[in-house]
C-alpha cells in the first residue's frame, strides 16, 4: 500500500500515526509506504492522482485497489484484508 500524501494536505497528515502503527503491526504480511507528491510531482500523473489522500494497492507491482480521502483504521484494514484474501485464492 503506498501513501500519496502532500505536506500541506491535513487530512493526509492527521492519518499519519495511524498509518505508521498499522505498518508496524502489518510488518511482514504487507509493506505500507509513503510517497510524498510534493517531492515526487511526476507519480501525480502517472498514478493520476488528483485528491489527497489517495491510497494505492499493489500486488506484484500491479495496481490493484485505490481508495481516496480520509479512511478510518477498520476501512483500511478491510481493503488489504480483501486484497490479501484474494491473493491466497
Amino acid at each position: 500500500m503506498v501513501d500519496m500524501w502532500a505536506p500541506w494536505c491535513k487530512p493526509c497528515l492527521s492519518l499519519k500515526p495511524t498509518l505508521r502503527q498499522l505498518a508496524k503491526e502489518l510488518h511482514g504480511e504487507v509493506v505500507i509506504a509513503e510517497l510524498n507528491l510534493e517531492d515526487n510531482p511526476f507519480i501525480t500523473e502517472k498514478y493520476s492522482v488528483d485528491r489527497y489522500p489517495m491510497f494505492l494497492f499493489f500486488v506484484d507491482g500491479r495496481e490493484v485497489e485505490r481508495i481516496v480521502g480520509t479512511q478510518t483504521r477498520e476501512s483500511i484494514l478491510a481493503t488489504l484484508s480483501k486484497i490479501t484474501e484474494k491473493e491466497h485464492e
